[in-house]
């Protein structure tokens, strides 16, 4: 799994909203990992989920 992040909330942004992350983890070690970060960040606008799948990940992004 690679993915990187920078220091700005959406709603920091002016025109930007409904962001949306996903993650594919190729580990349990790394899913794991990124549903604590995502339980930590539900306070933000930004919506991070992480999906075992690539193909999971675009459902979610797309739906």
């Amino acid at each position: 799994m690679k993915g990187a992040g920078a220091g700005l909330q959406s709603s920091e942004v002016p025109g930007i909203s409904d962001v949306k992350v996903a993650l594919a983890a190729n580990t349990p070690l790394e899913y794991g990992l990124v549903r604590m970060f995502e339980a930590h960040s539900e306070d933000v606008d930004t919506q991070v989920r992480v999906f075992h799948t690539i193909e999971e990940a675009v459902t979610w992004l797309t739906g």
